[in-house]
């Protein structure tokens, strides 16, 4: 390997980047060339970084350029490719392009930049360098691409093309109005959707709203009477503990209703007591039946007496 680095540090590079003998060679390579080094034509590439080129001849490390299919460069790009690849198939080339379908979709440009940052900028073909061990494109970097910019002049040729005449026509306003009639349709029939549908939850949730306050009301009241009762009953305790035994009940002693008996006469039995009646309550007639008769009670002793009241 080292001796294949020393042979091609030694080796001699021929590089046609001139017009000399061009005029007296009809070589399309030469042709391709002087094309190039006269074209001025400028596109927009994105530098994405360096990589390894991994070549038996040509070990070294190369910054890759990525140019889009849209850009105005590539049928020089395709011809460069159809051109130098069919004569140096067996060398490295520094342009490798991605297709898709047969559709050239991107090309890459391995090229060599010298404190260029990462990032779209805009260069220019300068030159092509052919020697032994391949190609190799000369790129020149014009400036950083400003977004702007190209908004700037999208936005000046669609003014300067586009005119509010061109869409002003009879089929234009025909669909125009169709689809005004249909949008406005549309909001009508959505809007009454949503009313009703309103309306419809709202009386469901009144009648179940009912419901719930009939089921729920009872146990609110219960609840709350418990709760009522419980805080009166604390507060009564705490009443009561404060007051104490500081106010006793007054006792009040009530005098006999009968006499006491004389002294001769048994007790009366507690069970069974004769009140005295008013007189003006009782006839005459009764009242000398009582006196006659006398009026029976039973003693203790199971005795019987015979009892007189005089009124």
């Amino acid at each position: 390997m080292s001796q294949k680095r020393k042979s091609f540090k030694k080796s001699p590079c021929k590089i046609i980047n001139s017009s000399r003998d061009s005029d007296e060679s009809d070589d399309p390579t030469a042709k391709l060339l002087i094309k190039v080094k006269n074209m001025k034509q400028s596109f927009i590439g994105d530098y994405i970084g360096r990589e390894l080129v991994k070549h038996e001849c040509f070990p070294q490390y190369k910054d890759i350029v990525i140019v889009d299919k849209d850009e105005e460069i590539i049928p020089t790009l395709d011809e460069i490719y159809d051109v130098l690849h069919p004569q140096l198939a067996t060398t490295w080339l520094g342009i490798t392009r991605s297709t898709i379908d047969d559709e050239v979709q991107s090309y890459k440009l391995w090229v060599k930049l010298n404190g260029t940052p990462i990032g779209k900028h805009r260069f220019q073909l300068r030159a092509i360098k052919v020697n032994e061990f391949g190609i190799e494109l000369k790129l020149k970097v014009m400036n950083e691409f400003e977004y702007s910019s190209l908004n700037s002049v999208w936005n000046d040729n669609s003014h300067s093309s586009f005119e509010f005449k061109d869409m002003s026509t009879y089929h234009n306003i025909c669909e125009i109005t169709k689809f005004s009639g249909v949008l406005i349709m549309s909001i009508i029939t959505i809007a009454g959707n949503i009313l009703w549908y309103c309306g419809d939850y709202s009386l469901k949730f009144t009648h179940e709203l009912t419901k719930l306050i009939q089921v729920m009301t009872p146990i609110i009241f219960g609840i709350l009477d418990f709760m009522s009762k419980c805080v009166g009953g604390f507060y009564w305790l705490i009443y009561m503990l404060w007051r104490g035994n500081s106010d006793p009940t007054p006792k009040y002693s009530y005098p006999a209703i009968n006499p006491s008996p004389l002294a001769i006469m048994p007790a009366p039995s507690p069970s069974r007591r004769i009140y005295s009646m008013p007189k003006k309550d009782i006839s005459n007639d009764r009242f000398n039946l009582l006196r006659s008769n006398g009026v029976r009670s039973t003693t203790n002793n199971g005795v019987t007496n015979k009892l007189y009241k005089k009124y």
